[in-house]
């Protein structure tokens, strides 16, 4: 099953923004999926084109690109393109696109400039992702909390490279670029120059050589620990906890972009518990993610007062807010024999312990509070 997180990876960051190039996908990507790409395509106007309903769609794409007068080029998502479609457009010289075809396409695989993906086995026919250091976008993907702080990232690197674009017509040098770059590592110069000459089609001069330069090592963040809240959640109230660690999931699979997660975090709850509140989570459980939790839809338990009292109890004591509109389901009532440490109120024929339920069973204690209250109340009343 295709998901837009499928294609927030590395090798086509590389290949979209960096290198510029296109990129031919097949078999099917429902387009709601493809246009997660879109995020890669900084500085494009961009057009969507359904193959099936056209017969000529290189040569309206010709059209419109001599006839166009907007002052970013134009980058196409091209879907349903059958054998034919994808080679006359493999054809056209300065197209920027995506085509999705829902056939196998691999016979046409010719050059570098369109690159193929097999989506099915998730693997490219004529880009091989080991011979190019991706460490870089790797980073900058791990980093990134959603799609809009990508954007901003790339953003930026592309006003970067717009401001090099403003010194060609200086007479300028290398030299003249290293002030423009400065806000970066070293190790990444070589890209925003390739991303600059490649959108702008233009040939830049060497940079002068820099020495004593090595790339910013990969830092993971180190995490704080939150195991201490996930086990109390989980102990607290066993049919709450069991639900808890399917929300959990739900939640890292609509959420939650699983580069940005270790191996351990993507099948261990208690460490993507830990992931969430570092990154997602700082404040607290979110409500959306409350409302979702004590649905109880994942377990078909029927929340009762007492569950309630126990998710107040423990959101009180993590320090979180906590609101629930959720109609609880009434407690089933406990029937019990009498025993010698109770004993009969012989006013309201009110049974009650002599021994105090411990706090932990609050709902309980609770009762046996109010029971006794009531007790002394009559015997005060009869003084």
């Amino acid at each position: 099953m295709d998901t837009a997180y499928d294609f927030l990876q590395p090798e086509f960051l590389s290949i979209l923004f960096f290198q510029q190039k296109s990129l031919v996908i097949y078999p099917y990507v429902d387009l709601k999926h493809l246009k997660a790409l879109e995020v890669f395509t900084e500085g494009y106007s961009i057009i969507n084109i359904d193959a099936t309903a056209l017969h000529n769609v290189s040569t309206i794409i010709s059209h419109e690109a001599y006839h166009s007068y907007s002052l970013r080029p134009t980058f196409y998502f091209i879907i349903n393109a059958d054998m034919g479609v994808v080679k006359d457009l493999l054809e056209l010289p300065t197209i920027h696109c995506i085509i999705n075809s829902p056939e196998n396409v691999e016979s046409l695989v010719k050059g570098e400039e369109f690159i193929f993906y097999n989506k099915k086995n998730k693997t490219f026919l004529n880009y091989n992702s080991e011979e190019c250091d991706l460490s870089y976008e790797t980073e900058l993907l791990q980093e990134s909390q959603n799609e809009q702080s990508i954007l901003l990232k790339l953003r930026d690197i592309h006003n970067t490279a717009s401001k090099i674009h403003d010194k060609v017509n200086d007479n300028f040098d290398g030299k003249s670029l290293v002030p423009i770059l400065e806000s970066y590592d070293p190790f990444i110069w070589s890209k925003i120059l390739l991303l600059t000459s490649r959108y702008y089609d233009i040939k830049l001069p060497e940079l002068p050589k820099i020495t004593h330069v090595e790339p910013k090592k990969k830092r993971r963040k180190q995490l704080a620990d939150f195991s201490h809240e996930y086990q109390r959640i989980l102990k607290h109230n066993r049919k709450i906890g069991q639900e808890f660690i399917q929300a959990l999931h739900n939640y890292r699979e609509k959420r939650v972009n699983p580069a940005n997660l270790e191996i351990e975090q993507l099948f261990y709850p208690e460490k993507l518990y830990t992931y969430l509140r570092n990154n997602h989570w700082k404040q607290g459980i979110p409500q959306d993610f409350t409302d979702e939790w004590v649905s109880m839809k994942n377990t078909a338990h029927k929340l009762t007062d007492s569950d309630l009292l126990d998710l107040e109890n423990l959101f009180e004591e993590l320090g979180f807010s906590l609101n629930i509109n959720v109609k609880p389901c009434k407690d089933k009532p406990t029937i019990r024999p009498k025993n010698k440490h109770e004993e009969r109120n012989p006013n309201k024929g009110i049974t009650i312990e002599n021994t105090i339920p411990p706090i932990e069973m609050f709902p309980k204690f609770k009762k046996w509070i109010l029971l006794k209250v009531e007790e002394l109340e009559k015997r005060i009343s009869k003084q």
